[in-house]
Formats: structure tokens, C-alpha cells, sequence
């Protein structure tokens, strides 16, 4: 329940379907129809991801048990973001 609330609440959710309705519309024979095909596809990619984001949680929490491991955890995924952050940027600017 705490997680269904807070997905309802994730502001990022909010953010991301409004750029996708803003530019990436899926083309169809009226305006209602495209806005209803864009959401469905987005609602599934999201219930993939979710799952996928789910078992993969499963798979590490044993992991965070031990505070060693879990701190080796916390470092590698903050490291890995500002890799991703930094490799995005390089794009943008070429």
C-alpha cells in the first residue's frame, strides 16, 4: 500500500508522462484515440519496468543486510548514476 501511495505521489511519474504527451504522441485517425494509445503504451512500458524493477530489488535485498555490502551498494549505484548523468551530457553537447 505505502508503495501504490507513493507511486501515485512520485512527482518524476508526473514529469515523465508529461513530456511524452507533450512530444512523442503515437499517431492514430483521431486526437482521443492517439492520447489514449500513447497512455496504454506508457501504462504498460511502466508495469514492465515496475516488475523488472521489482525482482531486481528482490534479487539484491539480501545484499543490504549487511552493512558492508550495503554501503559497496549505495557507493556502486551513486557512481553509476553520475557516470550515466556525465555520458548524457557528453550527448547533448555533440
Amino acid at each position: 500500500l505505502d508503495g501504490f501511495i507513493l507511486n501515485l505521489l512520485n512527482p518524476k511519474v508526473y514529469a515523465a508522462f508529461f513530456a511524452i504527451f507533450s512530444q512523442f504522441r503515437l499517431e492514430s485517425s483521431s486526437e482521443l484515440m492517439s492520447y489514449t494509445l500513447t497512455g496504454v503504451v506508457g501504462f504498460l512500458v511502466a508495469v514492465v519496468v515496475d516488475c523488472l524493477w521489482l525482482a531486481s530489488g528482490g534479487v539484491i535485498r539480501p545484499w543490504f543486510q549487511y552493512p558492508r555490502s550495503a554501503r559497496i551498494l549505495r557507493v556502486s549505484f551513486a557512481v553509476m548514476m553520475l557516470l550515466a548523468v556525465a555520458w548524457a551530457l557528453s550527448q547533448s553537447q555533440s
